[in-house]
């Protein structure tokens, strides 16, 4: 919570308990950003810097553009996944609409089989590129509450692919006079004759991210530091599908006014960790973990959909953990959908 961090309501309180135990936090409670202005404390921001001495900043949500700048302009840091161009795109549709018809994609999207296409861009070049199919519901077939991303089948791609060749170049053009350094992505409807751009996004993507990590066998640190420093990957995605699943705790994704019930997580294999990527958990007094509403999300690799969901899945009825929900079908619309826009030619 970097608006206030005094704040006493349980889900603030929540917040400051995630990573307890297993990360090492900072000590800085002072607010970064002004509550209503979002606008960098740069006295506050500078008491963090001396404390945590970064190598590296990660920005990996939205709203923290001004405070990414100034790290990167007054402190000379590597910054990736933040700056105000950015924020400007996740807040802002009539924005990120004006973007995409100057470059040529209309974003107003329609009917056809939907599918996201990404790069991870370093200032100069795209690397990682990929394309994915998202299921964005919090129950089987589509029912249920929104969410950013309940599941996700990703897979490699070159840049060349019709799909990627015919999109992505046209948002780097916008990049190349950004300060932004980091994942972008375009959502897109595809029929046989046209491809629509539905919308921009230029941030982490829950699940999506998760999803990609799984096939990058290099540091995750070391790619990071290259994106935001103009460098280059030193590892390529394995050429395989990966899948991740959210996990969840009710009454996620509804805010509980009276707090949650912290639920045990029970213990996990020295494999299953490996595929296991925590968000909401933290350990106890007695280092027993915990958790809370989002848990993160499950991930696996295979060399098809068919295993790569497999092996998710098989993960995830290993876990000891009360009320755990989660999708049932995600890859259920991926191989048909997949086929369909090889048919046409765009993969």
């Amino acid at each position: 919570d970097f608006y206030n961090r005094d704040k006493v309501d349980s889900e603030n309180k929540g917040m400051q308990k995630v990573g307890g135990g297993i990360v090492q936090k900072t000590k800085c409670k002072l607010p970064l950003l002004t509550e209503d202005t979002h606008k960098c404390i740069k006295g506050n921001v500078n008491v963090l810097i001396r404390e945590t001495q970064p190598d590296l900043v990660v920005c990996d949500g939205v709203g923290m553009g001004d405070v990414c700048d100034h790290l990167h302009t007054f402190f000379k840091l590597p910054v990736v996944g933040g700056c105000k161009w950015a924020d400007c795109v996740e807040y802002s549709s009539t924005y990120t609409h004006q973007l995409l018809c100057a470059v040529g994609l209309n974003g107003k999207g329609g009917e056809g089989v939907g599918v996201e296409c990404e790069g991870w861009w370093n200032g100069s070049t795209s690397y990682l590129h990929n394309w994915r199919m998202s299921e964005n519901t919090l129950m089987d077939r589509n029912t249920g509450p929104f969410l950013k991303c309940a599941g996700t089948i990703l897979h490699p791609s070159s840049p060349i692919t019709p799909l990627l060749q015919n999109t992505l170049p046209k948002i780097e053009r916008l990049l190349k006079s950004t300060s932004h350094r980091g994942p972008y992505s375009l959502l897109l409807s595809v029929t046989k004759d046209k491809v629509q751009t539905q919308s921009l996004s230029v941030s982490f993507s829950p699940g999506n991210t998760d999803a990609l990590l799984e096939l990058y066998r290099g540091s995750i640190f070391s790619l990071l530091f290259a994106l935001a420093s103009n460098g280059v990957p030193e590892k390529h995605l394995l050429n395989q599908y990966a899948c991740a699943v959210q996990l969840s705790l009710s009454p996620y994704p509804h805010h509980c006014l009276c707090g949650c019930i912290p639920t045990p997580i029970g213990t996990i294999t020295v494999e299953a960790q490996k595929h296991l990527n925590f968000t909401g958990v933290w350990k106890d007094g007695e280092g027993k973990m915990e958790g809370e509403a989002n848990l993160g999300y499950a991930t696996a690799r295979g060399d098809s959909v068919k295993e790569s969901t497999q092996r998710c899945y098989r993960t995830i009825s290993n876990l000891s953990i009360p009320h755990l929900q989660y999708r049932s079908d995600i890859s259920l619309r991926v191989t048909n959908d997949r086929d369909i826009l090889y048919n046409w030619g765009y993969l």
